[in-house]
Order: C-alpha cells, then sequence, then structure tokens
C-alpha cells in the first residue's frame, strides 16, 4: 500500500478508502495476513512481502472519489455499505 514507511497500517487504509472510495471509514482488526520471502541471490537482497486483510467500517462519506484527476466510482458492482462482505475469515491462506 502507497505511503510513509514509518505511519501505521490504518493511517493507509483510512487514506486510500477516501482517496479511491470518498469514504471515510474506521480501521478494525486485522482479518488475515500472509507473507512470502525470496531468498537471497547472487544478484539480489532477500525479500519479504507481506499483506493484511484489515476490517474496516463505513462512517461517511458518499461513493466517487477525492483523487485530483479520478473519475467518480459507479456504484454498480458495489456492495452496499450496509452490507457485511465477509461473514467469516478465510481459513486458508491467501496465495501471493
Amino acid at each position: 500500500m502507497p505511503g510513509v514507511f514509518d505511519k501505521p497500517i490504518t493511517d493507509a487504509v483510512i487514506r486510500e478508502v477516501f482517496k479511491e472510495a470518498d469514504f471515510r471509514v474506521a480501521v478494525g482488526p486485522i482479518l488475515a495476513n500472509h507473507h512470502f520471502t525470496v531468498p537471497r541471490n547472487a544478484d539480489e537482497h532477500p525479500t519479504r512481502s507481506q499483506r493484511f486483510i484489515l476490517g474496516a467500517t463505513i462512517i461517511g462519506g458518499d461513493l466517487g472519489t477525492s483523487e485530483a484527476g479520478g473519475t467518480p466510482a459507479s456504484p454498480s458492482g458495489y456492495p452496499s455499505p450496509t452490507c457485511r462482505v465477509w461473514d467469516r475469515v478465510p481459513t486458508s491462506p491467501v496465495s501471493p
């Protein structure tokens, strides 16, 4: 997720959801996470990639975009802000 390295991921979630969808959200717990590593080889340093799925509640805003030059999103295909997108946390790992 884009952002500054010394900021918590919750700040990035709040910023990116607002920028991309024009919703204000309260970030909840980490629902799932996954990581993978690539060992050092002759040409590259070792790499670790990690991703998180966080719960969030929409607390304000209207579907659109606040991104400069962005195109307002169409509500078609988006779940209702009042519906639960996940009924449970997935039990299988997320593949890279």
